[in-house]
């Protein structure tokens, strides 16, 4: 356990913190800096309970809305178990206010200490405000770019999940327009599983080029780019080292469809496989 008189001189730098601001954080860490702590103890430190606040310095930087100092005293205790023990999701949706900059504060946390990001522990009620917030998009947003988990609010009121399924029935390595009899069924399989988990499918593209692909792509980015949440762009085809075969064996970049997906909303995260 860290030493009282530390621990009281350590609070005292962290209430003396005002602002959010590059100073204060400086002055904070500076502090363990100048005692010449290690790692361990440093950690100890930050992690007390501070005098009367039932808090530890993380929490109290994260709900006093200091984030730059919430996410350098993070940086500086053992993540994993820390998380175990204290939900800062929970923390940063029952903020009264800036919930937004406290969310986006912990995923930033998590993602720059390779975290996973749990929600199932969430309280019921606390699950609906990440839902129905009218910021949910941004935090949809915020999850696909921080977590391996890409996690779709089935209970969003607000959000409209789209999905684009194409798929090519011939078979590249016999003569041009043979028929490869599994692409529809699995093309079926894969509309019916984006259905299930709460996707508007649009018709798919079957046996196209391109060129035709690239145009209905762009097509429905236009139309639908301002009303969605979610967008996945499903490509059934032969592939392989960056390229994608139309239905003509011609070799097309797949990098030229992840180029058209730039034009999307930057609160619209897209799933290409």
């Amino acid at each position: 356990m860290a030493d009282k008189k530390l621990q009281k001189d350590f609070e005292d730098h962290i209430k003396k913190c005002k602002k959010d601001n590059v100073e204060g954080v400086n002055r904070v860490l500076g502090y363990l800096r100048e005692k010449d702590l290690d790692e361990k103890y440093q950690s100890d430190i930050i992690s007390a309970i501070m005098k009367g606040k039932k808090m530890d310095s993380v929490q109290y930087a994260l709900r006093n809305k200091l984030f730059k100092l919430f996410l350098a005293l993070f940086g500086k205790v053992d993540h994993k178990v820390y998380v175990s023990k204290h939900n800062l999701l929970y923390i940063a949706l029952e903020s009264k206010s800036d919930k937004e900059k406290c969310l986006e504060a912990v995923l930033r946390a998590y993602h720059q200490n390779s975290l996973p990001i749990d929600l199932r522990t969430l309280p019921d009620q606390s699950k609906q405000r990440l839902y129905d917030g009218s910021w949910s998009s941004e935090i949809i947003k915020c999850l696909y770019n921080q977590t391996d988990s890409f996690f779709i609010p089935r209970g969003q009121k607000k959000a409209k999940m789209h999905a684009l399924v194409y798929y090519n029935t011939f078979e590249r390595s016999t003569p041009l327009h043979t028929t490869r009899a599994e692409a529809k069924e699995e093309a079926e399989n894969m509309v019916l599983g984006l259905r299930e988990g709460g996707f508007t499918v649009f018709e798919p593209l079957v046996d196209w080029t391109y060129e035709e692909l690239l145009v209905h792509l762009r097509e429905k980015i236009r139309q639908y780019k301002d009303e969605s949440s979610v967008l996945v762009v499903c490509i059934m085809s032969h592939c392989g080292n960056g390229i994608i075969y139309d239905k003509n064996s011609i070799k097309g970049e797949i990098n030229g469809i992840l180029k058209i997906t730039e034009e999307l909303p930057n609160h619209l995260p897209v799933v290409s496989c």
